[in-house]
């Protein structure tokens, strides 16, 4: 037995070396990818509930501004009507 016999002088195999090294970083990356795609897909959850809000307001405003329009091109005609029986 020399002085390379214990584990940390061991002689590995350069493709089990590699195999090794390769799945310990694919590791890494897919925890570290899997973290990020959960905070990306709450950051897209949280997008699209704002977008759903901002729609649902947009609407509102557009009724609202329908219902103005309504009233005041009413009470245009009313004038006019109005005028035109007091000029004749």
């Amino acid at each position: 037995m020399g002085p390379h016999n214990n584990k940390l002088h061991r002689i590995m195999n350069v493709i089990e070396s590699f195999r090794k090294k390769f799945n310990y970083v694919t590791q890494l990356v897919n925890q570290n990818l899997a973290e990020r795609l959960e905070i990306l897909l709450g950051q897209i959850q949280y997008v699209e509930g704002n977008i759903d809000e901002v729609k649902n307001i947009k609407t509102e405003i557009e009724r609202e501004v329908r219902v103005e329009y309504s009233r005041i091109i009413e009470n245009l005609r009313y004038i006019i009507h109005y005028n035109n029986i007091n000029t004749k």
